[in-house]
This record gives C-alpha cells, structure tokens and sequence, in this order.
C-alpha cells in the first residue's frame, strides 16, 4: 500500500504541472534577461548594471539554462513522467488489443437493430471492405467487429516521444554547451573551458564555454579565425544582411576548413554549429594609456561616436570610413537624456570645438593634459557557436509525441451482432469511446 501511495505522488499529474509552472517562469525570466551565453557578459553589464550582473550571475540567472537549479527540476520533471509513463499509460495500452466478449441474445439490449438472417453474409462482407477485424464464434452465430483500435495506442506514443525528448535533453546538458564569440578580421579563437598555452602563438583570445554545473563533455580541438566580416545595407543604410568567413585550423595551425556564414544561414564543423549573430562598427583608441572600444553610428557618409565626461562635457568622434580619418570634438552644454539617446542630435544641438582634425590610424594628439591615439574604426562581428549532441534525439520524439497526439484523436469503434435463427433475424450493437456523430454515419452506411 506505501508503495502505491508513493508512486501515486511521484507520477502525479499535480506535480508536473508544479514542475512546468517553475521551468515555464525561468523561460520567461530568461527572455527578461538575456543569456550571456548569446550577447556576452558586456551586454548585461551595460543594461543591468555591474552590481546587478553579479547578483543576476550568483544566482545562475545569466545562464538560466544550464544551472543546477534548472538541471534538477528538468530531472523530476523526467522521474515524474518516467513513473506515470510506466507504471500509468504503458499497461493502459494493452486495451488496445484487448477483444471485447461474444454477447448471446437478449431482447434487453438498448439501441439494437435488427436485420434480416439472410443478411448475415453481406453484414460481414461490408465490414471487411471497410476495414473492420472481424471475429466469429465457433458455431457461426455471433461477431465482434473492430475498428481504431490502435488509437488508444496514442497516449502511450505520445509519452514515449516525451521520453525521447528528454533524453535528447539531459545528453545536450551534459555533453554540450554553447557560447559566443566577438571579434574582428584576422583575430583566431580557441573554444575551450581553460585557455590552454600549447595553443598557437598568434591566438587572440579564448571564447568562452557555457555548459552545465555536471559537464562531461569536452573542448573543442581546434581554432577558429575571422578572414572577412561585412555588413550590406539598404538604401537608408539599415542593415540588409551580415556575412562572416570562418576558417578552422587544427591545433598546430594546419588549415582544416573554410566557410562563408550569414544570417539565417548557419554553418557546421565538428559537430559544431555557428550562427551569425550580430555585426557593427567599433572605434578602437587609447586615452591616457588606456584601450577603449566605442560603437559607432553610421551618420550620412560619415560615422560617429560619443562619449560623456560628465552631464557638460563629452566627446564626439566623426569618422570617414573612406580614408580612415579622425576628427574629435568636444561638446559642451546641457548633455540631457534625449541627445544622450540619441548622439546625432549633437550634430544639431550644444556646442561643438574642434580638439583635432584628420588623424590617420595610429596617429597620436595632445588634448590639454591628455595623452590620445587613434587605433582605427573595424568591423566586428558577432558568432554564436553551440554543440547539442541531443538535438536528433529530441528531433525524433518531438515526430514521435506529434504522431500519438495525431493517432490519440481517432476512436475505438465496437460493433456486436447475433443470430436469432427462430426469428429468422440478427441483432446489432454498436459501441464507441468517442466521436458518436461521426460513429453513427458510419453505422447507418454499414446497416
């Protein structure tokens, strides 16, 4: 008796439906806050803040997805259904193959119809050219007839396609990971958990693996370089499309494979999948012995980019992309909110001074007690990468769960018929889990 009551608990439906309302409020929590495995840990800085990010990271928010939290709840949520599955909806579907009894003749039946005996052979001529399995008893006078008897199988396929899912899953949790990489032309990645100093000389960085708190898998045995990045812009110079030539190199800088990727047009190595994921133009300088990078806007032919001492002061960056030249200006006035939001306004409103004019990349400026070098304007783009070994096992119970919903839709359709051979006649019954409408027209064709 214990044991049944703590099977009941653990396949409870009550409790599933506990477990999806948790993992359903982390999805939306996580459409709230983007996963840094996607936009990278400057992006969340930027929006929530440096101390909110580490608050936001100590509770494994930032990446919501691979936390133990979200691992543990994913597996009751799988135990629960393991157990209903087994123990609930598998036996269930012997019923499926399970004949009904021979009935005898009673004149108590409800809704009987009544034929003529000598209709007893086309009755069952009929039943087989649509398709009803038919049993006769042994003397001939009485029949069971069949038909979707396969649809109570439905349940059953459904949970089986659940399991397969979740397997997929919990292979894609502990074998896989994912992650982005931000970089620009020529600069070569490796990406791994650990930077690894038997790597080839001229790597720029590492891009960082996202996995769960029980990872099993393993890095990634080869390099990754940026050859080309572009961007193509309509008319109004809105973005058209982002391309990214990828190279792969083998650990000791062997070329093992090049391919071009663009938007909405992924590419595959190893296993390895890479997404073109964002795309702009940064201005790279040197304040005071200090590296900065600032995005840049494009403004007519030009491109600008701005930043703020304090709410009187700022800098404004113009840029000719054609021969790579450099004003900087300062800007002085009430800085408020909505020229902040928008820095082109600059161009319109506060005043502008001229600090210096046509620098070329690499050239240095003295500003007062500040010490300046432009680096140059580049383009970086933006790749995600992910490996989700599960994802052809989830593929194929996501076919299977749709086919059991498709078959659970049908019916299981009874029809009973009898001789009553001394009043020269035959009884009908008909019977039906679900659809009687549909069950009825059918019936009517067949009597």
């Amino acid at each position: 008796m214990k044991k049944k009551k703590l099977i009941n608990l653990l396949s409870s439906p009550y409790l599933a439906a506990v477990l999806f309302v948790f993992l359903a409020i982390i999805v939306f929590i996580s459409t709230y806050i983007p996963q840094e495995s996607s936009v990278g840990s400057g992006s969340l800085i930027d929006r929530f803040g440096l101390e909110n990010y580490k608050l936001i990271k100590s509770l494994g928010l930032n990446d919501a997805f691979h936390s133990s939290w979200y691992i543990f709840l994913l597996f009751i949520l799988s135990f629960n259904l393991t157990i209903a599955s087994f123990y609930k909806v598998f036996p269930r579907s012997r019923k499926a193959f399970r004949w009904a009894s021979f009935l005898k003749i009673n004149k108590n039946y409800q809704n009987q119809i009544q034929k003529p005996l000598n209709e007893w052979t086309d009755f069952q001529k009929k039943l087989k050219k649509n398709f009803w399995e038919i049993r006769l008893n042994s003397e001939n006078n009485s029949l069971i007839a069949r038909k979707g008897a396969f649809h109570r199988l439905g349940p059953s396929i459904t949970h089986i396609g659940i399991l397969i899912i979740m397997l997929g899953a919990f292979i894609s949790l502990l074998f896989g990971f994912n992650g982005i990489i931000k970089g620009f032309e020529s600069d070569r990645f490796i990406i791994t958990e650990k930077l690894d100093a038997k790597r080839s000389y001229i790597l720029v960085e590492q891009a960082k693996i996202f996995h769960s708190d029980y990872w099993l898998g393993e890095s990634p045995n080869f390099e990754v370089e940026i050859d080309k990045t572009e961007r193509f812009n309509y008319a109004n110079n809105q973005p058209k499309q982002w391309k990214t030539d990828l190279s792969f190199y083998s650990t000791d800088g062997i070329l093992l494979n090049s391919q071009k990727m663009e938007v909405n047009k992924p590419i595959s190595f190893k296993n390895v999948d890479f997404y073109q994921a964002d795309w702009k133009r940064v201005l790279k300088i040197i304040f005071n012995k200090q590296n900065f990078e600032i995005n840049l806007d494009q403004v007519g032919q030009k491109e600008m980019a701005f930043i703020s001492i304090n709410k009187d002061l700022g800098l404004l960056f113009l840029i000719s992309p054609k021969d790579q030249t450099l004003n900087l200006i300062s800007v002085t006035g009430n800085l408020n909110n909505s020229i902040l939001q928008n820095p082109q306004n600059l161009l319109k409103n506060g005043h502008l001074k001229l600090l210096a004019s046509n620098l070329k990349p690499n050239d240095k400026a003295q500003i007062g007690p500040m010490q300046f070098q432009f680096i140059g304007a580049f383009s970086q783009t933006g790749i995600q990468f992910k490996h989700s070994p599960g994802d052809l096992l989830m593929i194929i119970g996501m076919c299977i769960l749709l086919i059991g919903v498709f078959i659970a839709f049908g019916s299981k359709r009874f029809i009973w018929a009898v001789k009553n051979e001394s009043e020269n006649t035959f009884f009908i019954i008909a019977k039906s889990d679900r659809l009687p409408q549909s069950f009825s027209q059918e019936l009517y064709k067949l009597t």
